[in-house]
Parts: C-alpha cells; structure tokens; sequence
C-alpha cells in the first residue's frame, strides 16, 4: 500500500467515525508529556541549544483518545495555547494500526533547533519541513514552552499539556 493509499485509508477512517456516536473512549487525556536533552536542565526548564549535539531534544508523550488521534506541537511565551499567537510547528495523526504514523498511544520524536532559529520534528519532508521562529525567538536566551494539543480523531475532544524549555 503507498503512502498516499495510506493517508486515504486514514481519512476515510476518520470521515467513517463522523457517522458514529461520541463514547467516553472518544475523550482524550494526556497523561503525560515532556521534553529531553542532552543539554541539560536549568530551574526545571530542559535546555535546547544547537551548539549542544546539534539542537537535538525529544518530545515524549502518552495519551488516551480515539484511535486515530492528532497531536500537534506549539512553541509559546507561556503554558496555556493561544492558536492566534502560538506557533505551531508539527503535527502527526497517530494510530495504532498504521507505522507511517510512528506513534501509538504513545509517541516518541527526536526534534532539532538549529542555528538558524528553525525547528522541526521527526523526518524533514516536503510534508514536514523545518519551521523557521526567528520571529518567535526575539532574544536568547528564550524562555519558552513547548505545548502539546491532541485531538481525538473527530476532534472534539482535545486536551492540552506544556513543557517549559529555554532556547539558547
């Protein structure tokens, strides 16, 4: 099956569970989100610093919802998601039953911030490019927050969670 029969077959999942009555599986919960680096902590705040093994850190996290479920990632001045101003830069369906999606219930994905201000997660794509948060980014260092929303596959149901950084 090709990528593109893939994300079809996703889709005309999520159109079919339009036609279904929401169940209390339906209801997403995050249990638990958190982001890692080598660089360090700093007042409980984990460090990103691209001149620490290249920018790398990673976003782990655990959530209950429906099956598919979307998550996307946001970088924000403070821990409660504003979409007007926040910015968002990844997204990813998960599933259980698909490995394009690469998360499960639980998902795991290394990220890189780089020099240049740009930030991405997973594999860089024509689907998936590095986002560039210069504007974002006005001094460093940036405190800031990495905020999670997941969203069941009908979306509507979505929690939220934050992570505090500091961008170096």
């Amino acid at each position: 099956m090709t990528n593109f029969q893939k994300a079809m077959a996703f889709s005309l999942s999520i159109l079919l569970g339009a036609c279904v009555e929401t169940t209390e599986d339906d209801v997403t919960a995050i249990n638990e989100f958190s982001s890692t680096s080598s660089a360090g902590l700093s007042d409980s705040a984990v460090i990103i610093d691209p001149a620490i093994d290249e920018g790398a850190f990673n976003i782990q996290w655990d959530i209950d919802s429906s099956d598919p479920y979307h998550i996307e990632l946001y970088l924000s001045e403070d821990s409660q998601l504003s979409k007007s101003t926040d910015v968002k830069f990844f997204g990813q369906n998960c599933s259980s039953a698909s490995s394009i999606f690469n998360c499960s219930s639980v998902g795991n994905f290394d990220c890189r911030f780089t020099s240049e201000n740009k930030i991405s997660c997973g594999t860089i794509s024509a689907a998936n490019n590095e986002k560039t948060v210069t504007s974002f980014m006005t001094t460093l260092p940036k405190g800031a927050y990495i905020i999670i929303e997941a969203c069941n596959g009908l979306f509507d149901s979505c929690a939220e969670s934050a992570s505090q950084v500091v961008f170096q």
